[in-house]
């Protein structure tokens, strides 16, 4: 188990509605070519946390049309009340909204921690005017943002378009999905990384991964920039987790790896 030895936040896990989870999970599972190992229902984590020793999850759940926003936002909410203080909300916006700073103080009165946004699935480019508008309204709330980064069959969300809003938003926390570029690791960690407000974290980038190429990336960023994560319910967290110590880090730089980067984030008490 993986509290044996360190304190684990899981800072990237999907969970649905379990009326849809079936259709989400599949849906995924189609467009990366890939076989998720869970369910993505709310109770099918709290029995992995259980399993695997996970000591917090970080939830999220993009809405990709805009009629199902508050919906999204308020089953988030409601997953974070049912697990009794095991996990931490983001709520979801939508590019098309008429009124995005009203969207952000709605997730902030649901207790919300944090924005999810994925530009690929949600179909908009990270760094269009509404992409741009959206991010001014999450930082005017001082909330942090997750953003799945990276795909090379696209242009919605790769290296280029994140460095712009890094340099747009230099006051803001903007954590990377998939170390900053999902199948582009390497390119985005070597064009991101200097800048200090952008974080990452290693979720669905092992499979792919040589030890060498994960080391770079955690070298390039910084362990005080690099949050764990699964991309529940996609891998295992254990096997996950077992790759990164494989890598041979200080026990400081799991410690901060593990837990203590996303706790300060999020403000997460452990």
């Amino acid at each position: 188990m993986l509290k044996e030895t360190y304190k684990v936040i899981d800072t990237h896990c999907h969970v649905y509605p379990d009326r849809i989870a079936g259709k989400a999970k599949h849906a995924v599972d189609e467009r990366y070519d890939q076989h998720s190992v869970h369910t993505g229902e709310l109770s099918d984590l709290l029995q992995v946390m259980d399993e695997d020793g996970i000591d917090h999850c970080v939830i999220c759940y993009c809405a990709t049309k805009l009629k199902h926003l508050k919906m999204t936002n308020d089953q988030v909410a409601e997953n974070v009340r049912k697990a009794a203080g095991r996990v931490t909300g983001l709520g979801s916006m939508h590019q098309d909204s008429p009124d995005m700073k009203a969207d952000v103080n709605y997730i902030k009165e649901l207790g919300l921690k944090g924005v999810k946004i994925h530009p690929d699935m949600q179909g908009f480019v990270l760094d269009s005017p509404e992409g741009m508008e959206m991010l001014s309204a999450i930082r005017d709330a001082h909330l942090p943002v997750l953003i799945h980064t990276g795909d090379k069959r696209y242009d919605f969300s790769n290296p280029d378009r994140v460095e712009h809003i890094l340099q747009e938003f230099p006051d803001m926390t903007i954590i990377g999905g998939h170390f900053g570029g999902y199948t582009l690791w390497l390119e985005a960690a070597h064009k991101l990384h200097s800048f200090k407000n952008f974080y990452v974290d290693c979720s669905s980038s092992s499979f792919a991964l040589t030890d060498s190429e994960l080391r770079e990336c955690i070298e390039l960023y910084g362990v005080d920039h690099v949050l764990f994560g699964t991309d529940y319910p996609m891998w295992p967290a254990s096997v996950e987790f077992e790759r990164l110590l494989g890598l041979g880090l200080s026990e400081s730089d799991y410690t901060r790896i593990f837990s203590e980067n996303a706790a300060a984030i999020y403000g997460i008490e452990l």
